[in-house]
């Protein structure tokens, strides 16, 4: 009889214990499932923008006694992500007036004055002083898609140009190469938001490829092919 009563205890504790186990892992599983479908619903509106490449080409013209450049140009803005981007920001952050010392120019700004101006032999260069200055592209990107244009501010544009006549200047070579690696470039961020306006930010170090060539056996440049590389920096 005691023997029997027991069994049924152990048979009734044992049961009880497999209950428990089953009530906690079915918990676990509700919890997983949950979490799961949460990360599934996130991911289904993050986006993840990058600039994948760009690039810009100045191709000299001359009209009388006018000298100037035609431009082409070409930056590819992807969303890599599941959902749409909005409110997009690019911003270029400039060293413009270390940039334009380390070049052997002056670069003092007058007293309450926003801009500089650098003068070369053959250009007048301005420059903007703001450390950054931002594009903005007031439309929605969607998912897995791109698009092209010019993405580039003045300044980080005159900055190149500026160096690129002092590189040509000192050379003789009828095809000009070098490149400026990101601690003398700019950086461009990128401020974003998803579909629940959350801001998200996204940063690239640039690397750029620099080819100008002469323009005959002139002095003068013929062209100038700036190519861009972009690297995300790890958040």
């Amino acid at each position: 009889m005691n023997s029997s009563l027991g069994d049924m205890i152990n048979y009734k504790e044992s049961f009880e214990v497999l209950s428990s186990v089953a009530t906690a892992a079915a918990a676990i599983a509700t919890f997983v499932t949950v979490r799961e479908m949460k990360r599934s619903r996130k991911d289904s509106i993050n986006p993840d923008l990058y600039i994948e490449k760009g690039s810009i080409i100045y191709s000299s013209l001359l009209e009388g006694n006018q000298y100037f450049f035609h431009e082409e140009s070409k930056f590819n803005l992807c969303n890599l992500g599941n959902g749409s981007a909005k409110d997009i920001n690019i911003i270029w952050k400039n060293d413009t007036i270390n940039r334009i010392k380390k070049l052997g120019y002056s670069a003092v700004p007058e007293k309450n004055v926003d801009h500089i101006s650098v003068k070369h032999p053959k250009k007048l260069f301005l420059f903007n002083l703001a450390k950054e200055q931002s594009v903005s592209l007031n439309f929605i990107l969607g998912r897995e898609k791109s698009i092209s244009g010019f993405l580039m501010n003045p300044t980080a544009m005159e900055l190149l140009q500026l160096e690129s006549w002092h590189r040509f200047d000192k050379s003789d070579d009828d095809i000009v190469m070098f490149d400026i690696n990101p601690s003398d470039n700019s950086f461009v961020r990128i401020e974003y938001l998803d579909l629940l306006n959350k801001i998200r930010v996204e940063k690239f170090n640039i690397t750029t490829k620099v080819t100008i060539f002469r323009q005959g056996q002139t002095h003068l440049i013929g062209k100038i092919r700036y190519d861009f590389s972009f690297q995300r920096v790890a958040k």
